[in-house]
């Protein structure tokens, strides 16, 4: 039936969670995976308009999985129906997020300023370490490895953070 449910569902929307097919977030926490295990490993069977600016949210069907899941011997279910739902539970239940390809530099010249005085009298000195290593996943912060084994994680795109190579050529994270 057409129409909403407040600002936050279609009707539409409604009935399909009553019928045990949900968004990615409800179901994974559901079943105890994380939300990105139910998107690789399985297809939506619908979806739903959500939200009051009407959002296309991805619904999935959740009947066979959760079924299984909250039996005590999940060995009851061997028709070919629960095979296939079998199957997707072991496969989520299996599931790693993939690794984030992770880039080291070493031997580098790292220079970042460190903040004192007040806050209408601030002061900005730069500090410069040379000799370290620098990792960096990929993501808004890298680390960096003093030569004395001593670590700091930084914001690749703070203010006066420069990263140099042996060869002095800057990294762009």
């Amino acid at each position: 039936m057409a129409g909403y449910q407040g600002f936050s569902k279609s009707n539409n929307a409604v009935d399909a969670e009553a019928n045990n097919c949900f968004p990615a977030s409800i179901l994974a926490k559901k079943l105890r995976v994380k939300t990105a295990a139910i998107q690789a490993v399985l297809t939506p069977s619908e979806w739903h308009h959500t939200s009051k600016h009407f959002n296309a949210t991805d619904y999935y069907d959740g009947a066979l999985l959760l079924e299984i899941a909250a039996s005590d011997t999940p060995d009851d279910f061997d028709d070919d129906e629960y095979a296939e739902a079998k199957e997707q539970l072991a496969a989520l239940l299996a599931w790693k997020a993939p690794k984030k390809d992770v880039q080291v530099y070493e031997d580098c010249t790292v220079k970042w300023l460190v903040w004192s005085g007040t806050r209408t009298h601030p002061k900005a000195t730069e500090k410069t370490v040379e000799h370290c290593a620098v990792e960096w996943k990929g993501g808004a912060f890298c680390l960096v490895t003093f030569a004395d084994g001593g670590t700091m994680r930084k914001k690749t795109d703070a203010c006066g953070f420069e990263v140099r190579q042996e060869g002095g050529s800057r990294v762009w994270f």
